[in-house]
């Protein structure tokens, strides 16, 4: 990604050709013979369809879930804000993305947050610039006292929060 951002690279989408045939139908669907593929022993006879074909109804996400399962085999995960988008993560949990008009491409450790906030129970707590007001002085008055208090503090490690 770096070679990327500092060759003006583009990290590009790309396109399958006949999608929709390699879908994996999830039921049974069944169609009435084509008019120039009528079979002349067994007119009557419908077709039981083993692939998904274009102009199903649920052609699209058929094939929308085969390639959602291949992508995430391979360590992309869909963004939450759209789903049709995927970005690779490492086994650490960091993200990148990439902005190809501003040349720049940044990291981000949404995972590792997510993990921290769930350990220390704070899923519901608020983003905020800074956690902490820039004018408020912590003086040692502040430090817990009693055994109790101490007790307390210790479930709750600072760097960790931070």
């Amino acid at each position: 990604m770096a070679y990327c951002a500092e060759n003006n690279l583009e990290i590009f989408q790309l396109d399958f050709i006949m999608a929709y045939v390699n879908g994996d139908l999830a039921e049974e669907i069944f169609m009435e013979q084509a008019d120039h593929f009528i079979d002349q022993k067994h007119p009557n006879y419908v077709y039981k369809l083993q692939r998904s074909l274009y102009g199903l109804k649920q052609a699209g996400r058929q094939w929308f879930c085969k390639l959602d399962e291949k992508l995430k085999s391979f360590g992309l995960n869909p963004l939450s804000s759209d789903k049709c988008v995927y970005k690779l993560k490492n086994s650490k949990g960091i993200e990148f993305s990439q902005n190809v008009k501003n040349g720049q491409i940044t990291m981000s450790q949404s995972k590792y947050i997510e993990n921290v906030l769930e350990k220390f129970n704070m899923q519901d707590a608020k983003t905020l610039k800074t956690p902490l007001d820039p004018n408020v002085k912590l003086t040692k008055e502040m430090c817990p006292k009693t055994e109790a208090e101490k007790a307390e503090m210790s479930l709750y490690p600072y760097r960790s929060l931070i």
